[in-house]
């Protein structure tokens, strides 16, 4: 399955199965042109880590890349100001606070309320002033979406996805901040050294309690998984935003480049991935080192196209169900060719040339008649020796 990340000025799509990631961000000066780069995520496959743990590692591969791309410190602004000053206010919270509200029941229950709000806040802050990753994070979720639930992957059909995703990773914040809460109004003690110690033991804490809930809320399907989930899609409401065009774009170029990549795509002239189907125009090798230029139809090559082995044979023609099937050239390695009709990979009705250039032999299933190099023929000669075959043989091939 796939998954994302935003960003200030781009987004990042993950391929954990393959190690693999692209990112696709808008130029400084704005355009919609895209700027994109395949990143090799190094996670080592001989270390079991869960889904959610080897995301988190994808995402700091992309965001290292990032940071060395980052021509404005649009991107480190962004990171210090999302982290680090929810963090901040939790260390001045978990100090000061019990001296404004005191640490009897109702003055750690006081003093937690203000603690979680001012967190919420700062972090919703840092989303609202940078309205440009909001649009990302809509698009990115749009893109995501359209291609789990496999639909065709256009501009018209990821408009039409819902901007929040149930497995966004944003609400591990939030039970993040409300196992600080929970930390804050249990710790009866005002000695700031002992709870600035709590505040920074609970950190790992905490951020493992709350992956595990949501790792565990993405892969099961659960009645509490609503419940669980339910502070994330709140969340998304200030952290996305609809997003533009452009946005979508740029989301969509990244999962077409890590679909490609997964699919060992070459090039793509025309068309859309429907989940990880293609339908258009395209250029790829095969696992088996086979080439192939045209057309295909989920996958399937269908239509005009060149299909080359690793042997050098290549065949030009057309296909049907991955098949040879109607017009077409096969060219093999000691330089013989075939030239007519195909029937599902089987030659039918055609004309086989020696390279030796000795002889051609008038093909219908099998050979039926062969005419020497030195007989009075051309290339331009071939149909009519096969019409006159067929006439003198009174046998319908078609």
């Amino acid at each position: 399955m796939m998954s994302g990340n935003s960003y200030p000025n781009g987004i990042a799509v993950f391929d954990l199965a393959n190690n693999a990631a692209c990112v696709a961000a808008e130029k400084k000066d704005g355009s919609i042109d895209i700027d994109y780069e395949d990143v090799e995520l190094k996670i080592k496959p001989g270390k079991k880590r869960s889904g959610i743990r080897r995301l988190l590692r994808a995402m700091l591969h992309v965001h290292n890349y990032l940071i060395d791309k980052d021509r404005d410190g649009m991107i480190k602004m962004f990171w210090v100001l999302w982290l680090a000053v929810p963090g901040v206010i939790t260390l001045l919270a978990f100090i000061f606070l019990p001296h404004f509200f005191g640490i009897d029941r109702l003055g750690r229950l006081i003093g937690g309320a203000v603690y979680f709000l001012g967190a919420f806040s700062a972090f919703s802050a840092v989303f609202l002033i940078e309205g440009n990753m909001r649009k990302f994070h809509g698009a990115e979720h749009k893109v995501i979406i359209c291609q789990r639930d496999k639909k065709p992957l256009t501009v018209e059909n990821i408009k039409a996805q819902p901007r929040r995703d149930k497995n966004c990773g944003t609400g591990i914040f939030a039970y993040i901040w409300l196992l600080y809460l929970i930390a804050y109004i249990c710790v009866p003690f005002v000695d700031p050294l002992i709870r600035l110690g709590v505040a920074a033991a609970l950190l790992p804490v905490s951020a493992f309690i709350s992956t595990n809930i949501f790792s565990w809320a993405a892969a099961k399907k659960s009645p509490l998984r609503s419940i669980v989930i339910a502070p994330s899609i709140l969340m998304q409401t200030i952290t996305t935003a609809e997003p533009q065009e452009k946005h979508i774009e740029i989301g969509l170029f990244a999962m077409n480049r890590l679909l490609m990549k997964r699919m060992k795509f070459i090039s793509i002239e025309s068309g859309f991935f429907t989940g990880n189907l293609f339908t258009g125009k395209a250029e790829l090798t095969t696992k088996s080192s086979h080439y192939y230029k045209g057309y295909l139809i989920n996958n399937e090559r269908t239509g005009q196209g060149i299909y080359r082995l690793p042997d050098g044979s290549e065949y030009n023609g057309g296909f049907f169900d991955n098949k040879f099937h109607g017009k077409g050239r096969m060219t093999y390695s000691n330089k013989d060719y075939y030239e007519g009709q195909w029937t599902r990979n089987i030659e039918t009705r055609g004309i086989y040339h020696c390279a030796t250039g000795e002889q051609i032999s008038v093909y219908l299933g099998k050979f039926y008649y062969d005419y020497d190099h030195e007989s009075d023929w051309s290339e331009q000669d071939i149909p009519y020796i096969i019409e006159q075959y067929l006439q003198k043989t009174n046998i319908n091939y078609n």
